[in-house]
């Protein structure tokens, strides 16, 4: 099963009725995460070749940097432990 499945069965079974609805598109999330895949991609990868990032390597660290100015773009209010 993938995510698209996944989420297509739960919001046909209602369970996702309760969920606040997302403030951008598919395209804008696809654009987000080939952008994110980039931070662990194999060397001439593409982004159906998947990421390696092992835990507070370069790749890890540029990739939770990334995230972070996404956040903090859209107004996100978070903390680090």
């Amino acid at each position: 099963m993938n995510r698209r499945t996944l989420l297509g069965s739960l919001a046909a079974s209602g369970h996702l009725s309760g969920a606040p609805a997302l403030g951008f598109g598919a395209a804008a999330l696809q654009e987000q995460l080939a952008a994110l895949s980039l931070y662990g991609r194999p060397a001439d990868g593409t982004f159906a070749s998947g990421v390696t990032r092992i835990g507070y390597s370069n790749a890890d660290i540029a990739a939770r940097a990334f995230i972070t100015g996404l956040m903090e773009n859209a107004g996100v209010l978070y903390s680090k432990s």
